[in-house]
């Protein structure tokens, strides 16, 4: 079997980016190469750290399955998502076979047609982030924060991820954003981080 993937990094960590995504956000520019299931689990193998982004890793209907197989052979296994795979997500938290997940938010979750270039339910944004929160393990919401944003969608956001425990905003280079709006993300989250964007 085929996989879009694309792996790179060394013997401390190792990041496989998939290829195969449901979103189509402007700044993602990552196609993948085809690797066999067999030739991805050699390479991964064995390894201290490997991070699984994308795309979005769930697009592979085997990914849970290959999580399991090598969940005792690699120390920390870490994986990127968009969100939208809510059911996926949640069987893979409730089992451990990771220890960090990262939910990227590329848009405000009701506006995803216009910031992500596909139609998805807002729904499966709300549950994974829920499905996240009642998890134990390590774990990063990033939410970016593009241009033309409106008031509405900023207080929107704010409002969804109140009390999460880790929270990174992402931010474009020509977005600015008043130290009153920054600090209602700051104040309602346990850490909180700030980056601007490089493209």
């Amino acid at each position: 079997m085929n996989i879009p993937a694309f792996i790179r990094g060394n013997e401390e960590e190792t990041f496989v980016y998939f290829g195969e995504c449901n979103l189509r956000c402007s700044v993602c520019p990552f196609k993948g190469h085809l690797v066999t299931q067999k030739k991805l689990y050699q390479l991964l193998l064995p390894l201290k750290k490997v991070t699984f982004t994308g795309g979005e890793p769930f697009m592979w209907e085997g990914f849970p399955l290959f999580l399991r197989k090598i969940r005792d052979k690699v120390n920390i296994v870490s994986i990127k998502t968009n969100g939208t795979y809510p059911g996926e997500l949640r069987k893979i938290l409730n089992e451990w076979l990771v220890d960090r997940v990262e939910l990227r938010l590329n848009g405000p979750v009701t506006r995803c047609r216009e910031y992500c270039g596909m139609e998805i339910n807002a729904d499966f944004f709300i549950a994974s982030l829920t499905s996240l929160q009642n998890w134990a393990g390590d774990q990063e919401i990033v939410f970016v924060v593009k241009p033309g944003y409106t008031y509405e969608d900023i207080n929107m956001m704010a409002d969804l991820l109140e009390g999460v425990r880790n929270l990174t905003l992402e931010i474009y280079p020509d977005v600015e954003l008043d130290e009153e709006t920054v600090n209602r993300f700051k104040v309602n989250s346990g850490e909180f981080n700030f980056k601007r964007i490089t493209l």
